[in-house]
């Protein structure tokens, strides 16, 4: 309930603000469905560690080796899906795709063997949802500051195809958009060209990982979008 808090408090705000506050914040970019089209850059993240063991004749357990992996930093494309459901807030449906490298240390080998590393390209698939809160303030005259926040799921395939694991992520973040063009509404479709950049965190759940921590990554993305 309390990572709700700030959103109900905006949303009461908007509801009860006196009639200039209200009209600021009104419909603070054109058109009702948007389509934005970009790249995105995820951060490094540690994909987490875990110990091969075995049992001992009395029961106990021994270490054979560790192993600790990482998710390397990768480019990819985005695409976002959105509709305006109040005129503070839009909803919106994310897909994104890429190829980080994933790279695993062997260490405390209980023979004193040498540490070994190996790696792997990891095909990225996610798939979810995100609610996009427009705040009242501007940036200048026409950029529109925005909070967001969603989640859902991500399905990532081995370099060589043969093992496809599924996780789960969140993300949390905020960004700005910026009009270049704008139509009135009796000129035709596309009501607003612009482009948006999304800053945040990225918190992912198993797939790849070895444990079943949630593992940070900052996340970046610029995109084209169109209001309709």
């Amino acid at each position: 309930m309390s990572r709700a808090a700030p959103l109900l408090a905006l949303l009461v705000w908007v509801q009860h603000a006196p009639p200039a506050a209200a009209q600021a914040v009104r419909e603070p970019i054109a058109g009702r469905v948007e389509v934005a089209v970009g790249a995105s850059r995820i951060g490094a993240a540690s994909a987490g560690a875990r110990d091969a063991t075995l049992t001992a004749a009395d029961g106990s357990r021994f270490r054979l080796f560790s192993t600790t992996s990482e998710l390397a930093a990768a480019s990819g494309v985005e695409v976002r899906l959105g509709a305006r459901v109040a005129p503070i807030l839009d909803v919106e449906m994310v897909a994104s795709y890429a190829v980080p490298r994933l790279t695993t240390s062997v260490t405390a080998d209980i023979e004193t063997a040498a540490a070994t590393t190996a790696s792997e390209s990891i095909g990225q698939i996610s798939i979810g949802g995100a609610a996009v809160i427009y705040l009242p303030r501007r940036f200048g005259r026409r950029a529109v500051p925005f909070l967001t926040a969603g989640g859902g799921f991500i399905q990532e395939l081995h370099e060589r195809q043969t093992l496809i694991r599924r996780g789960r992520m969140v993300h949390l973040g905020g960004g700005v958009k910026l009009p270049l063009a704008s139509r009135a509404a009796a000129q035709g479709r596309v009501k607003q060209i612009g482009v948006r950049v999304d800053a945040g965190a990225l918190i992912r759940t198993a797939g790849v990982t070895l444990d079943d921590r949630a593992h940070v990554a900052p996340a970046l993305a610029a995109s084209l979008f169109l209001r309709l």
